[in-house]
């Protein structure tokens, strides 16, 4: 419920609902609730959110008109009970007005970049094989140790790496009264994140991966069968093109916020007083390209980022020609 109100109460505030203000144009007012409007352009921004087929649109109107009268009704009683007075609600509504300012900023950063030249979705395509030309449906098996002594890690590490197959390891782990979890999965080279997709590409089949032996945790990938299925470039060219378009949106973006690093005075205050400003970004580059199966027999291509949230492309299948691009959360750093 406290959720609800933040919601209702951080709403109003940015959208004007209530108390006071000039009248709107009759032709501009869907609703009139206890005197306050509900405005057309309300109704056209929870449409346009929706992102609905026009077929739709008009059932959907009546829909979230009545949404929006229900949150007016509510809107009003907070105010009522002035809970837009209180702290927590004024730190929410805050928040919320510094968070769509700077996706809006960013929005305006990113808003045209620079379309790559074909020798560059070309360059792409060729400098990845093992998404595209060497693409493979792999069959993958995974151990996990949550508890390794650490005098037993070097062992485990040689015993995976020296194994024939992946039942093999296993037996050797419960002769050496190891705890191990175990899944096997199929997965295309899409579903598998860049740095990894490329050591299992170099791999064999039956062949291990070590991807975690600090301790006292041990995370072991067995590659055990495969299948080629490769993307010729006609099929793969649009998803690049649009990758490439993405990774030209965050290098602008980084570059923006470099100048205004740059250019700003911060001063650390109290406990934080020994801090330095980073004119570089402190966020680590895109790991790479982890790609996602859709149910249209397509896959996603995905732009891992934890400072910018990811990008994600559509790379079309055998029955999917269409190409669905999204760009999540590109300005929304403070919150992941």
């Amino acid at each position: 419920m406290w959720a609800t109100t933040v919601l209702l109460a951080t709403t109003f505030a940015l959208t004007g609902c209530g108390g006071g203000e000039e009248k709107n144009d009759p032709t501009q007012v869907a609703a009139r609730v206890n005197g306050q409007d509900v405005t057309v352009h309300q109704l056209n921004f929870r449409l346009q959110q929706a992102r609905l087929r026009p077929e739709d649109t008009e059932e959907a109107s009546k829909v979230f008109l009545n949404q929006l009268i229900d949150q007016e009704l509510v809107v009003q009683k907070a105010l009522d009970q002035k809970l837009d007075k209180t702290p927590r609600v004024l730190q929410a509504l805050e928040a919320a007005r510094r968070e769509v300012l700077a996706r809006a900023y960013v929005e305006q950063v990113t808003a045209n970049p620079l379309r790559p030249q074909e020798n560059q979705i070309k360059q792409y395509y060729q400098d990845h094989p093992e998404l595209f030309s060497k693409r493979q449906i792999y069959l993958l098996q995974e151990f996990v140790l949550p508890n390794v002594p650490q005098e037993k890690i070097e062992e485990v590490r040689r015993q995976a790496l020296s194994a024939k197959s992946p039942s093999e390891f296993a037996n050797w782990v419960k002769s050496s009264d190891l705890r191990a979890n175990s899944s096997a999965a199929q997965r295309p080279a899409e579903q598998i994140p860049m740095d990894l997709l490329t050591k299992l590409a170099a791999l064999g089949d039956g062949s291990a991966l070590v991807v975690q032996d600090k301790g006292p945790a041990m995370r072991i990938l067995f590659r055990s069968a495969s299948r080629p299925d490769p993307v010729d470039f006609e099929r793969a060219r649009p998803a690049v093109e649009q990758f490439l378009v993405n990774m030209a949106r965050r290098d602008t973006l980084n570059n923006d916020l470099r100048l205004l690093r740059e250019s700003a005075k911060v001063e650390y205050q109290g406990k934080f007083s020994g801090m330095k400003f980073q004119v570089e970004s402190a966020s680590s580059p895109a790991s790479g390209v982890t790609l996602q199966p859709t149910t249209e027999a397509a896959s996603q291509v995905q732009l891992s980022n934890p400072t910018t949230g990811g990008t994600t492309v559509s790379l079309p299948g055998q029955t999917s020609p269409s190409i669905q691009v999204s760009l999540p959360d590109v300005a929304s750093q403070p919150q992941k």
